[in-house]
């Protein structure tokens, strides 16, 4: 007793995607009349609903499920120096993204397209939720931190609600935006599973690798002209594998992605190659089955810096004769180091060519070795029993509530730049309240003061006056007394505050700019009572100066 195991996903009305044990096919039609289209030929089926009869008739004959590689192109090992004048060029590069697509998957094909422009048109909504999220976030978290969390106590509920709420809108837009993924969920047996696993692993160890360049060109060089040991010259830029985080495919396995240089990523996802178009606006879809993948050792003359993970194989000379050893008419000849790189090639009939070198060879390898046991472990799970399509495919089980990931949130701080800048002020505020440090005055002469006669006491006669009594003489004037000296004034040598008392505490009733000349009107220890036309207050002597 065999078991078989089919899902299918209505992605639009009478288009219905079918994933199976045999892989994936696309139905489109209605109950009675259905056009299945697959890997392994385009079937009609027509029946009657509800009776259970149909009648199923293949449009063409299945494809090959053969793994046998077709050869390789030609790429040759090469010094990075530019190639001779002369040369041919050679670029290695994919066709154009609308030729590359296998005949089966054309149907598939136009849903994607139709996807990514649901997805572009939601993404500004998206990025604009985003941000609002995020700048909610930012503002609640200051608020609830010190030094703000003392002046906002208050408003911190305003800013929960504000984030929740931004936090809501930002799920609704990104469950739209997910409704635009195509779902693949390509079942695999237990081989094919395992064959998938050892795949991912492998693709992790190739990307630890120091260096992986993708190979963009490669022209022939004259080695009697050149003088070079090297049969041809290469361009190649840095590129990263990384794991696939931004397509449009929501699928149970992650992609694995080849950065490309001078054309589209090479996304793998389970059982298909995925090709985006530098503007997103066309896809190339690749059965894995039809891809040919060559990997091989290449032994590189490496003129840059030689990876550390990378083996040196040889030695040769920058200027060489045809059988590699030294050209003694240069005397600046020098020797240049023969690493051992791994090279991997990508090529399909219908136009796929890409080319990558890796400086950790043994990675490329075990690389190579499986991408092949996933692709036959594929073909065998294709040949493992037919699919059951069509108008008598039993009903498809509810799909499970999908949970919508929303990017993590970063670490925010507290509002410290106000406490710093509290802080600078208390500083300069409490450096404004110090004493100003004494400086070396000349000593301030005494002014002569006049000296003044002491009043006389004049005594009042009685009340009752004697007849005989003679009556008082008037006092005689004084003498004129001496002409007054000019009054002491003094200057002030720098910026000074007046206070209103002789102290330090004192409120200070204004600042007196360097070079103020004041009138002197009294003193007390270390402070002089000074004014202009009357008394207004009192400086420290150290900061006046006698006015010449």
């Amino acid at each position: 007793m065999a078991f078989r195991f089919r899902r299918s996903v209505r992605l639009f009305p009478g288009v219905r995607l079918n994933l199976s044990r045999s892989g994936m096919s696309v139905s489109v039609g209605a109950p009675g009349l259905t056009l299945n289209l697959s890997p392994r030929g385009h079937a009609v089926t027509v029946g009657l609903p509800g009776t259970g009869l149909s009648y199923r008739h293949s449009l063409r004959a299945p494809l090959r499920t053969s793994t046998g590689e077709a050869p390789p192109p030609r790429l040759e090992t090469s010094p990075t120096r530019d190639p001779a004048p002369g040369a041919q060029s050679g670029q290695i590069s994919s066709a154009d993204i609308a030729q590359l697509t296998s005949p089966d998957l054309a149907g598939l094909k136009q849903l994607f397209q139709e996807a990514a422009q649901q997805h572009a048109a939601l993404e500004p909504d998206y990025q604009a939720a985003l941000k609002s999220r995020q700048q909610a976030w930012r503002r609640l978290r200051r608020r609830e931190q010190p030094p703000l969390r003392l002046f906002f106590k208050n408003a911190i509920p305003r800013a929960q609600e504000a984030f929740a709420a931004a936090e809501e809108e930002l799920l609704k837009v990104a469950a739209a935006r997910a409704q635009s993924e195509v779902r693949i969920d390509l079942p695999l047996n237990a081989e094919a599973a395992a064959a998938h696993r050892a795949l991912m692993d492998a693709h992790a160890e190739l990307a630890r690798s120091a260096r992986i360049w993708d190979v963009t060109a490669s022209v022939g060089v004259d080695r009697v002209r050149e003088r070079s040991f090297a049969s041809s010259a290469v361009s190649r830029t840095p590129i990263r594998l990384s794991r696939v985080t931004d397509a449009i495919v929501a699928s149970a396995e992650p992609g694995l992605r080849f950065q490309n240089a001078n054309g589209a990523d090479l996304d793998f996802f389970p059982g298909l190659l995925l090709m985006r178009s530098r503007d997103g606006r066309d896809y190339a879809l690749v059965d894995l089955r039809d891809l040919q993948v060559a990997v091989r050792p290449r032994a590189f003359v490496e003129e840059e810096v030689v990876p550390a993970d990378s083996q040196v194989v040889d030695q040769a000379w920058a200027k060489a004769n045809r059988d590699g050893s030294r050209d003694r008419r240069f005397n600046d000849n020098r020797q240049i180091p023969v690493v051992r790189y791994g090279e991997i090639l990508f090529t399909t009939p219908d136009g796929v060519a890409e080319a990558f070198h890796a400086s950790n060879c043994e990675a490329a390898l075990a690389f190579g070795a499986a991408f092949h046991e996933l692709q036959a472990a594929l073909a065998r799970q294709a040949q493992s029993g037919p699919e059951r399509g069509g108008a008598d495919a039993a009903a498809d089980p509810p799909a499970p509530e999908r949970v919508i990931a929303l990017p993590r949130l970063a670490s925010i701080g507290g509002a410290h730049e106000y406490t710093v800048a509290a802080l600078l002020a208390l500083c300069v505020g409490g450096w404004q309240l110090l004493p100003s440090p004494p400086s070396p005055q000349p000593k301030p002469t005494e002014a002569p003061r006049l000296a003044l006669e002491p009043p006389r006491t004049i005594a009042e006669p009685p009340s009752s006056v004697r007849p005989d009594s003679r009556p008082a003489v008037p006092p005689e004037p004084p003498a004129s007394a001496a002409p007054a000296s000019a009054p002491e004034r003094v200057t002030t040598v720098r910026n000074a505050n007046l206070r209103q008392r002789p102290e330090q505490a004192s409120p200070v009733a204004r600042v007196l700019s360097a070079g103020t000349s004041l009138t002197v009107y009294g003193r007390q220890g270390s402070w002089i009572q000074v004014g202009d036309a009357q008394e207004q207050g009192w400086v420290h002597a150290s900061v006046v100066r006698t006015a010449p």
